[in-house]
């Protein structure tokens, strides 16, 4: 039973490592993306004064 017990611990840890993974992914995406935001804000907001 070994083997068997081995394996479901790798597979439950393979499991945790994946969503562990794509959590950290869309979080990192989520961030980037709020921060490319916030970036684009500010150079709207510098372009506009420099028109005036």
């Amino acid at each position: 039973f070994q083997n068997v017990s081995d394996a479901a611990c790798w597979g439950a840890g393979a499991t945790v490592a994946v969503f562990v993974a794509l959590g950290l992914f869309f979080l990192l995406k989520g961030a980037l993306a709020s921060l490319a935001r916030w970036i684009a804000q500010r150079g709207k907001e510098g372009l506009g004064m420099y028109e005036d």
